[in-house]
C-alpha cells in the first residue's frame, strides 16, 4: 500500500509538471536535475517542491540546498529531549509562561476523556458531558471563542474553531474523537486589523527561523509570514494557505507569494481571495516579533527553530516553537539558503562536510556574503 501511494503521488507530480505551462524545456530539466543530483549526491526532490522547473523560478539553481537536505542537518543537531518540550503544546505553554514570554491563552487541555480547566478536572463520559465541558471553555474565554489544536500535531491538521452558536456542529463532527485523544484550548487572538486585511477568516501569522549556536548566540535565517484561503481558519500552507517572504531589514512584505504544489501550485502577487496586494506590504510589531524569537531561541538549547507569531492589536503573541519543521518553504521564500549567510554559519558549526556543496553556488553567483548578524 505504501509503495503504490509514493507510484500514485510520484506519477501525479509528474503530470503537474509536464501540463505547467511554465515549466522549462524537458532537455534544460533534465540538464539541471542531472547537475543537482552531482551536487548533492542523491535525487534533488527540491527541484520539482520548490518549484525550480519554471520558468519564472530564480536563475541559480545551486543557491538551494533542498528540503530533506537541511531536514537532515537539523535532525542531526537538534537535542530530542528539548524538541519534545517544543512538539508537546502542553509542555511549551508550562515552559515559556514561565520565562515571562506572551503566549495565546490557555483556557484548558485534555488528555483522552480527561479535561482540564483551571483548577478542575472532569471526566467525560457521554456527550452531554462533552457539551457541557465545551461551553465551560468557552466562558472562560474573555472572547468566547476557542481554538483548539492536537496537542502533538503540526502543520494545521485536526485544528479548529468554535464558540456557543457552533458548538453542535463541533458535537456532530468531532464528538467521538475529542475525548479519545489529546488536544489543547486556546482563546482565539484578536490580531492586529493590518495583519486581519490579509485574511480575515484566519490569524495570520509569522514563521521565524532561528539558529542557536552552542555557546547561545542566536541569528534569524528568515521570516515570511502565512494567510488563510477561502473560509478556512487555518494559514498553515500545508492546510491550503498561501505563505509570503518578509524583507528582515524592512519589515515589509516580498513581491511574491506561494501555495504548496499539492494545492495547485500558484506564484501569486496578491491574496487569491482578498486581492491585497504583497509587495511592499508592512507587517506591524515585525521588529518586536523578531526579539521574541530570538529571546524564545535563547532559552531553550535547541538549533534550529521555526518560531510561530500572531500579531495582536498591541504586540506579538508567541504561538508555538516547531523542530522539526518544514524548512523547504524557508529556503523557498529566502530565495536559497547558500545565500544565507547565518545557514553557512550552522553548515560551519554543525556540516562541515557540506560546505563544498555550497562553494558550487559561491562560484556560480557574484553575490558577496555581508557579515554574520547574530
Amino acid at each position: 500500500m505504501h509503495l503504490f501511494k509514493r507510484i500514485s503521488c510520484l506519477l501525479s507530480s509528474s503530470l503537474t509538471v509536464m501540463n505547467d505551462c511554465a515549466r522549462k524545456p524537458l532537455y534544460a530539466m533534465l540538464i539541471e536535475i542531472i547537475k543537482l543530483w552531482f551536487r548533492d549526491g542523491a535525487r534533488p526532490a527540491h527541484y520539482f517542491s520548490y518549484p525550480l522547473y519554471r520558468r519564472d523560478s530564480p536563475a541559480n539553481i545551486y543557491a538551494y540546498v533542498g528540503g530533506k537536505n537541511i531536514g537532515q542537518v537539523y535532525d542531526r543537531i537538534n537535542d530530542p529531549l528539548w524538541t519534545s518540550v517544543l512538539n508537546n503544546k502542553i509542555s511549551f505553554d508550562l515552559f515559556f509562561r514561565q520565562m515571562d514570554i506572551r503566549l495565546a491563552r490557555q483556557v484548558g487541555f485534555n488528555i483522552r476523556n480527561q479535561f482540564f480547566i483551571g483548577d478542575d478536572v472532569i471526566r467525560v463520559s457521554d456527550r452531554q458531558q462533552l457539551l457541557t465541558v465545551l461551553k465551560l471553555l468557552v466562558s472562560n474565554s474573555s472572547v468566547a471563542s476557542i481554538f483548539g489544536k492536537p496537542t502533538g500535531g503540526m502543520q494545521g491538521r485536526g485544528c479548529f474553531k468554535f464558540d456557543l452558536p457552533n458548538i453542535s456542529e463541533l458535537l456532530a463532527k468531532r464528538g467521538s474523537e475529542l475525548p479519545k485523544g489529546d488536544y489543547v484550548y486556546q482563546e482565539v487572538i484578536d490580531q492586529h486589523p493590518k495583519m486581519a486585511e490579509l485574511h480575515s477568516s484566519s490569524v495570520n501569522t509569522l514563521r521565524i527561523d532561528t539558529y542557536r549556536t552552542d555557546e547561545g548566540e542566536v541569528g534569524v535565517m528568515s521570516a515570511f509570514a502565512r494567510m488563510g484561503a477561502g473560509k478556512s481558519c487555518i494559514d498553515n500552507a500545508s492546510a491550503g494557505g498561501c505563505f509570503v517572504g518578509v524583507n528582515l531589514e524592512q519589515g515589509t512584505l516580498m513581491r511574491r507569494g506561494y501555495t504548496m504544489p499539492k494545492y495547485g501550485f500558484s506564484n501569486l502577487e496578491r491574496h487569491p481571495d482578498t486581492g491585497v496586494v504583497f509587495d511592499g506590504f508592512v507587517i506591524p510589531f515585525f521588529q518586536e516579533a523578531i526579539m521574541v524569537a530570538k529571546r524564545a531561541a535563547k532559552m531553550i538549547p535547541v538549533s534550529a527553530v521555526g518560531w510561530d507569531i500572531a500579531i495582536s492589536r498591541d504586540g506579538p503573541i508567541l504561538i508555538e516553537g516547531n523542530a522539526p519543521y518544514h524548512a523547504g518553504l524557508s529556503e523557498m521564500v529566502y530565495g536559497g539558503y547558500w545565500r544565507n549567510p547565518v545557514f553557512r554559519r550552522l553548515i560551519a558549526d554543525h556540516a562541515p562536510e557540506m560546505i563544498s556543496i555550497g562553494r558550487h553556488f559561491d562560484e556560480t553567483d557574484l553575490g558577496v556574503f555581508g557579515k554574520l548578524k547574530m
